[in-house]
């Protein structure tokens, strides 16, 4: 999971739109990217939360594709400006 926050709700949208795409031109079979969705408390102490959701069937899969799908994150613009961070293995989505 890709979570991110950003005090600008457009910009938190564009951020992780930007992610998916990314990810969805890896063109990895067997990987799923769901989202962006809004976590369920969208907003907290003024900044406003939403992930992505990446699924894939074993681990191995998964570890591959974030390693080469992570660089490009960190290289959207406006990336360093904000919060965000990779749940390997989520135990909720929030």
């Amino acid at each position: 999971m890709l979570r991110a926050e950003a005090k600008d709700a457009s910009r938190l949208a564009e951020f992780l739109q930007a992610a998916a795409q990314r990810g969805a031109r890896l063109n990895e079979a067997g990987v799923k990217i769901l989202g962006p969705a809004s976590a369920l408390m969208a907003r907290r102490a003024d900044y406003f939360r939403a992930h992505l959701l990446i699924e894939t069937s074993s681990r191995g899969d998964l570890q591959r594709y974030l390693a080469r799908w992570l660089p490009g994150v960190a290289d959207i613009p406006g990336a360093q400006g904000m919060r965000w961070s990779i749940d390997v293995d989520p135990l909720e989505v929030d």
